[in-house]
């Protein structure tokens, strides 16, 4: 739980601040009834290998399918 200041602004504690180091561009994302504060630089990577698992991923399912369908005919 947070609460807001007068600006609806909201201060990260120190104990969290170490996870976004000096970084003055930061990700702000919900998920759910909580929020993610990530380093800009960090959620940028964290997506990239995403994105490339993903790719990985339909490649290798679409060759599946692909045995699959040859080994019906």
């Amino acid at each position: 739980e947070m609460e807001m200041d007068n600006a609806d602004r909201f201060l990260v504690v120190k104990s969290l601040m170490k996870y976004l180091g000096n970084s003055k561009s930061v990700v702000l994302k919900g998920n759910g009834d909580r929020i993610q504060l990530w380093d800009a630089a960090k959620y940028e990577q964290y997506i990239q290998r995403n994105i490339a698992n993903i790719e990985m991923l339909a490649q290798n399912a679409a060759a599946h399918l692909d045995k699959a369908k040859g080994e019906l005919k």
